[in-house]
């Protein structure tokens, strides 16, 4: 009875690993598309519009999780 249990534990961790290493797979892709994407953006914004670029590009950060994070709620009323 142990060994059945241990080894049904083997089995569930193998099956952990393969599912967590093809939902990684799967998710690189249109993370990287993203990334891609919003940094060609700023990169165009900066044709017309260099400060606000460089704001982008200061507090955008691309990763795992696209975050933007301004060091102050900025006023867009302005």
């Amino acid at each position: 009875m142990k060994s059945e249990v241990s080894e049904a534990l083997r089995e569930r961790e193998a099956l952990i690993k393969e599912l967590k290493a093809s939902c990684d797979k799967g998710t690189d892709k249109p993370r990287t598309a993203v990334s891609n994407a919003i940094t060609r953006t700023i990169t165009h914004i900066k044709k017309h519009h260099p400060s606000l670029a460089g704001h982008l590009k200061e507090y955008i950060h691309l990763g795992s999780s696209c975050i933007y994070t301004p060091p102050v709620d900025p006023n867009w009323n302005n």
